[in-house]
């Protein structure tokens, strides 16, 4: 080893400033190192250039597992050989590691794994410009122990409101990237699991711990887990589990340069080292005959205790790696260490431990790279295997086999990595090296690094098993691995817990076992506002999507290791992550597929690696319009993140930025080395206020410009509350302070809190001031904790009842809509109840954009502080709009249709008080085109040569894909190259239209292209006069082309090149070909993407309108957006103005609209099928003919072209359905049952079960063509506003298409019964409650009360108890929808009748 490297700088400089002070350079700080015998043996280890000298006082940290660091090497690149170095600076290695991973984007190694926990750890303590301050490692310890000897006495006292819980993830999930209604399976992608054992005695039950310190036990086998060091602090990674073999709650954990132990199965946990004999245990083993005796290895050497832990003794002194117990004879034990050259050698036991020796027989000169294991079987008790990870043959591992003779070992090489019959390198090495042998027969052998493999053959050849490779999809990087007596194993990973009945042989024998494991760490972490759905990036697991919506399950949704995930709050299911590329639209089930994608172009600034980040803040009124801190500027988007434009650059880069809630121009920003800055304007001009981040207020110093966390007063813009987030030094912990000036100046707020601060979270309250919560994270050997402070409160006070100890915080949330808190971290995301759930809102109404074209759909929202418990909205709009969906629910849809300005008022009702706010002006009409219409609307008819080149305007597109989609109706046989639509664009003349068969008129579809002959033919044969979707595919591989989703015709000859269609305009019948042709026919709803869609999603779309939110969607022509005035058509998405006559126009009769889609893939045998939200469901007999394929079921919010019956109403109106037939039998045998769901009722209405018909006609059929048979329904169930329609009896359908459902209400006006004498009814003017007066025919007693609607079904049941002239009865109907019902008192065996009519 070169020494030089050992002692950069002024050597004798930097030990001289031990006692605190900074070196020379600034790279460098210890505080308290007070003891000098430390100092001559760290100096005598850095200067005598052994075996050790690998480690710096940084590698001190109890959170750093000093065996994960690889030997030195002069090969490494120069950030590589800095982690050998001290003092080093923080800032300037990390730039190097990002450097060399962006450009050398190197495997997975030993080093760069090392780099990674070593950057985790260090982070706390460094400054702004990178110097390295470590905090007084001894006091660090001490602090550490006084934690886990002192649980919280509170949690005690604290009642079942007021403590946090677990939130997830829980399990963790595949995104289903398949059928919408496949079942995707639980994943190894939730937690990384360092450690496992499974009792001996019991082994249902099990243990694990977690990289970040967790602790969970399973009592089933694994089914379901338990966090059982929720109340404790381990201190760091769990690298090692012991259970008792005699006794499962005797439990042995290593942790944080500790042993950790517990007697009652995990419900109390205590160290059993003292804090001046400390040690990191990489494994455990306790003697199988002696549960007395337990041997722990570590990077400090051998350790023994003789008394269940209570006292340790260290048996040798040089770094081990593992050791084990010969099985047979426990008094031998191995282990694998390395010599004072840096070689591994073998040392052996005789004496129980007392004593070790090398074994002279282990190869010599085998030097350590990065770690070995011992494993040992019973079926051979005289078998050793060692696995080597080697500097030798460029990092080469071996794996040795020894066996135990009369008091000698022979040894021999089993196989060589990195050869074609054992394939493993050395991976992250220590850090993922596993090693074990089969309890039943010594020939299996499973070793693994990244990648798992396994041998049957006792190691001559090796296959992989999963990780980067195998049939087995676990998570790369293997961490631990038991196998058990009866064939049974289990494996852990950087993902969790993996089990396998058949020791990895068949795939249906492997399942992963993560449910209700605590330890996935957030990186990122961020939520919705009034939808429960929270998004964040993990350590070694990705990305994950966490809903209520999902219940227990994490959706997987893929990424590698990104601070990164944002909501994008006022549209549902939007989220984005930078390292997955943009944004997402999550689907609304947790089986359900991705919805969509779209443009988000910026993200705030990551730092600290995973450790903190900048934030994302939605406009209080406008949730289009979104403010992030990206590199050192503010940047504004107003399209929700598609575009950005810079509102202030800085000379630093920007932490964390707030907006004003009450007032949305005042904005406060935190700056690297710069501060904090106020801004009045908007974000315009900016003020910076130094006082704070100036040393200014005792406890403040320089140190905090940008590390600050602050919040602002929901009630005042200028009362501002700051801490200093991730404060590590004593005379920062603790620190809080208040602004009532805008930031110009503080007063100290901290009272007698003390710890490493991270957030503050605010909330408003019942009496209008405000109410604190204030975030510490576990740092420096204290654990995290929670306090809250009321404004007029004397100081802070607990809250962290069931706070998990050892949560490194992420970000701390509120979640007003439910009136809790959330937070994010180390051990996965919490929540616990405000300490005042309820409070009183404050009202903000919400809109995507201030401007909107006169015809557009505003979609309103509320963005109140509001819990929404016994809440209710209601809107009002000055003057009033055109359109009005609902002004009494949270989010109406409003069209205003004039220009002009517009005030919107929103009020909530909470708990009888009304709390209201008015925004003037809030909305301005522009005189815009009128954008996408629900319903089908216009086709244009190209039946003559004044239709001839219709320009549609130009398409965004370049690029190597996109898609063409429309429908067409031609009128007869085709001229050869007619055109539907086409761009005669110089470079990419580009078309669709009929094939050149000479000169013979067609209908085979085909497209130009340059370099395409012109001659070439398809398979797709249109038909006339019957409407055809048509989509083009256009990729790199080729162009496909597709009829109503089925007919395919691939044209694949050779890469196409990229296209650009912004030179010129497409148009519509243009004779690009200069051959004559003219299209005659009908089209509609042409549609561009700048994307090449799949054929599920083709076939999903194909019968829907569009909408401006669609993903990918560029341009789009509807021909419903027609001026008669101008005679000018524009497009409904993208731009055209184009002049056509009125008479070119016709209604048109194509099956599309607004609605939903759901694909069933795999219809091939009897059950129930549910195509999802689209409320269709269906059951399938036994026996017979099915699909045999993938049912596309559709439900359309717009009337067909023409009603099956003339003079009967449609049922809803405006609604249809389609099921489209994409298997291979295009008929199947009949349908036993089909249901509609959740269809909308209709004001005052009501039916008989029988009193709805099915009609059916082809999908793609329209006009008088539906089908003069029809199915009676069997049974209408009505609930509240909605009702389902079921056909169960003699259903006569063999084929699907489009289905309407007919038929005529009950008239409820003219239905007249007359009430007995003896009850008066009457309903109140709100609707909730219903008046009886009983007459004076009652009796004192007992009376039952029901009510039933008019297919007497029966809605409510009360038994009242009425006494003596009590004869006004009040009963509560607020959940019954509108219709006619009857009440029924019954009372000493005689019945009361009496009706009554609800319109709500």
């Amino acid at each position: 080893m070169n020494k030089a490297l050992l002692f950069p700088g002024k050597f004798f400089s930097f030990y001289s400033s031990f006692s605190g002070c900074r070196t020379t350079g600034n790279t460098f700080k210890l505080l308290k190192f007070k003891k000098f015998k430390f100092l001559v043996v760290f100096m005598f280890l850095f200067i005598t250039a052994n075996t050790q000298t690998i480690y710096t006082p940084y590698d001190e940290l109890p959170t750093i597992i000093k065996s994960y660091k690889p030997t030195f090497s002069e090969s490494y690149p120069k950030w590589g050989k800095k982690l050998y170095q001290f003092p080093i600076n923080y800032n300037e290695i990390c730039d190097e590691f990002d450097k060399y991973m962006r450009e050398e984007k190197p495997d997975k190694s030993a080093l760069i794994r090392y780099f990674k926990t070593w950057r985790l750890a260090l982070e706390p303590y460094v400054l702004n410009d990178g110097t390295i301050q470590l905090p007084d490692i001894e006091k660090f310890h001490q602090n550490l122990k006084s934690a886990q000897l002192n649980v919280d006495q509170q949690l005690k006292s604290a009642t079942a409101e007021q403590r946090w819980s677990f939130l997830g993830p829980k399990e963790t999930f595949q995104l289903n990237q398949g059928s919408s209604n496949s079942t995707p399976p639980a994943i190894p992608w939730q937690a990384n699991i360092y450690s496992i054992d499974v009792s001996k005695s019991n082994n249902n039950i099990l243990f694990c711990g977690s990289e970040t310190g967790c602790i969970n036990k399973s009592t089933d086998k694994g089914k379901t887990w338990t966090f059982v060091s929720q109340h404790y602090l381990v201190g760091g990674g769990v690298t090692a589990i012991a259970i008792d073999p005699s006794d499962p709650n005797i439990v042995y954990a290593a942790g944080g340069n500790q042993i950790h132990k517990t007697i009652n199965g995990g419900i109390s946990w205590n160290p059993m080292l003292p804090v001046n004999s400390l040690f990191y245990a990489d494994r455990l083993r306790i003697d199988p005959k002696n549960n007395q005796k337990i041997v722990a290895a570590s990077s400090k050497g051998i350790y023994v205790s003789q008394n269940a832990g209570l006292t340790w003794e260290k048996k040798w002194n040089n770094a081990c790696y593992d050791v084990e117990f010969k099985l047979d004879e426990t008094d031998i034990i191995y282990g694998i260490t390395k010599n004072s050259s840096g070689n591994f050698e073998f040392v052996v036991s005789t004496n129980g431990g007392q004593s070790f020796t090398v074994n002279p027989s282990f190869p010599t000169g085998l030097p350590d790279h990065s770690g070995a294991l011992i494993a040992v079987s019973k079926a051979n008790s005289k078998s050793i295997l060692v696995i080597l990870l080697s500097t030798q043959n460029s990092n080469t591992p071996y794996l040795y086999k020894g066996t135990y003779t009369n008091n000698t070992i022979t040894w021999s090489l089993l196989a060589t990595g990195k050869t074609p019959n054992f394939q493993m390198n050395n991976g992250q090495g220590y850090f993922d090296l596993v090693l074990d042998v089969s309890p039943l027969n010594e020939n299996i052998i499973f070793v693994g690094t990244t990648t798992f493999y396994k041998s049957d053959d006792g190691g001559a050849k090796f296959t992989s098993i999963g990780g980067y490779a195998g049939n087995f999809s676990i998570h790369p990087d293997i961490q631990d691995i038991k196998m058990m007596d009866n064939g049974e194993m289990w494996v852990t990973t950087d993902g969790g817990v993996n089990f396998s009945s058949d020791y990895f042989t068949s795939t249906a024998n492997w399942i992963t076992l993560n449910n209700g494991i605590v330890g996935s760490h957030f990186w990122g972490f961020d939520q919705g506002w009034n939808q429960d759905l929270i998004v964040g990036g993990r350590y070694h697991n990705g990305n994950t999507a966490l809903a209520a919506f999902y219940g227990d399950k994490s959706l997987s949704l893929g990424g590698g290791e990104s601070p990164t995930g944002w909501v994008l709050q006022g549209k549902d299911n939007h989220v984005a992550f930078n390292d997955i590329g943009g944004g997402f639209i999550l689907p609304d089930s947790p089986t359900g597929n991705i919805q969509g994608r779209f443009t988000f172009s910026k993200y705030p600034n990551m730092f600290e690696y995973g450790g903190k980040r900048s934030n994302l803040i939605h406009h209080p009124n406008y949730f289009g319009t979104l403010y992030l801190g990206e590199g050192k500027s503010i940047w504004k988007s107003e399209d929700m993140g598609a575009s950005f434009v810079e509102l202030k650059s800085f000379n630093h880069e920007v932490v964390y930025l707030q907006m004003s809630y009450k007032n949305p121009n005042v904005f406060f920003a935190d700056v690297i080395d710069e501060g904090l800055y106020r801004s009045e304007d908007g974000g315009k001009t900016w003020v910076a206020k130094p006082s704070l981040t100036s040393g200014t207020y005792p406890g403040t110093s320089s140190f905090w410009k940008g590390r600050l966390h602050f919040a602002i007063s929901p009630y005042n813009e200028n009362v501002i509350y700051a801490c200093l987030s991730n404060g590590a030094w004593s005379n920062d912990a603790g620190k809080v302070f208040k602004s009532t000036d805008g930031g110009t100046t503080w007063s100290d707020y901290s009272g007698t809190t003390s710890g490493t601060l991270k957030d503050i979270v605010i909330q408003p309250t019942n009496d209008g001031v405000d109410l604190l919560y204030l975030f510490i994270t576990a740092k420096g050997g204290h654990p995290g904790k929670v306090f809250y402070r009321k404004d007029g409160m004397p100081d802070w006070l607990p809250y962290d009842a069931d706070y998990p100890k050892e949560m490194d915080l992420m970000a701390a949330l509120p979640f007003y809509r439910d009136g809790k808190l959330r937070i994010g971290g180390t051990a996965g995301a919490w929540e616990c109840p405000m300490v005042e759930p309820s409070f009183k809102p404050i009202i903000n109404p919400w809109c995507k954009d201030k401007m909107t074209g006169k015809c557009d759909t505003v979609y309103f929202d509320d963005h109140s502080m509001l819990n929404w418990a016994n809440a209710s909205w209601k809107w009002s709009f000055s003057p009033q709009p055109d359109f009005v969906s609902n002004t009494n629910i949270r989010n109406p849809r409003v069209v205003f249709g004039s220009e002009k300005f517009y005030s919107v008022k929103l009020e909530v009702t909470q708990n009888g008080q009304i709390f209201s706010k008015t925004i003037n002006n809030m909305i301005e009409v522009t005189n815009s085109k009128c954008g996408p219409d629900g319903a089908p609307g216009l086709s244009i008819n190209t039946s003559d040569m004044e239709t001839r080149n219709i320009d549609i305007g130009k398409v965004p597109i370049k690029g190597n894909e996109f898609t063409i989609m429309f429908w067409v109706k031609p009128s007869g046989k085709q001229n050869v190259f007619s055109q539907i639509v086409a761009t005669n664009t110089p470079n990419t003349r580009f078309g669709i239209g009929f094939s050149f068969p000479g000169y013979t008129k067609n209908l085979n579809l085909v497209f130009t292209h340059p370099s395409v002959p012109y001659w070439v033919r398809s398979n797709i044969e249109l038909d006339s006069l019957v409407w055809s979707h048509i989509a083009l595919v256009y990729s790199s591989t080729g162009v496909t082309i597709y009829r109503n989703g089925k007919d395919a015709w691939t044209y694949s000859s050779g890469d196409l090149g990229p296209v650009d269609f912004s030179q010129r305009n497409f148009a519509i019948n243009e004779d690009i070909h200069a051959q004559g042709g003219n299209l005659s026919g009908e089209i509609d709803e042409i549609a561009f993407y700048n994307l090449a869609l799949n054929l599920t999603q083709i076939r999903e779309k194909m019968h829907l309108t569009k909408n401006e939110s669609e993903p990918n969607l560029v341009h789009y022509i509807q021909f419903n957006q027609y001026s008669e005035g101008s005679k000018t058509l524009n497009a409904a998405i993208g731009s055209c103005s184009s002049n056509v006559s009125i008479n070119k126009f016709y209604n048109s009769d194509a099956p599309v609209g607004q609605g939903i889609s759901y694909t069933l893939n795999n219809v091939n045998s009897a059950g129930n099928y549910s195509f999802g939200t689209t409320g269709i469901e269906m059951t399938f007999g036994s026996g017979g003919t099915y699909p045999n394929g993938s049912l596309v079921g559709i439900k359309l919010m717009a009337a067909p072209d023409t009603r099956p019956v003339a003079g009967d109403s449609l049922q809803p109106s405006n609604t249809y359905f389609i099921i489209n037939n994409f298997g291979t039998n295009s008929s199947f045998s009949k349908l036993s049952s089909i249901r509609f769901k959740n269809l909308t009722l209709n004001s005052n209405v009501s039916f008989k079960d029988n009193a709805l018909r099915l009609y059916h006609r082809n999908s793609f059929d329209y006009g008088n063509s539906w089908s003069t048979n029809f199915n009676t329904s069997s049974q209408i169930v009505i609930n509240s506003s909605q009702m389902d329609v079921f056909f169960n009896n003699n259903l006569s359908l063999s084929k699907f298409g489009q289905f309407a459902l007919v038929g005529n209400s009950i008239n409820t006006a003219n239905i007249s019964i007359k009430n007995d004498n003896n009850l008066k009814l009457w309903v109140s003017e709100d609707k909730n409650w219903l008046h009886v007066q009983m007459g004076n025919n009652y009796y004192p007693g007992s009376a039952r009360f029901s009510i039933t609607d008019i297919n007497g079904r029966l809605h409510f049941v009360k038994i009242l108890d009425i006494n003596e002239n009590e004869s006004h009865i009040i009963l509560n109907i607020s959940d019954l929808s509108s219709s006619v019902y009857f009440l029924n008192v019954d009372q000493k065996g005689k019945r009361s009748t009496g009706k009554f009519i609800l319109n709500q």
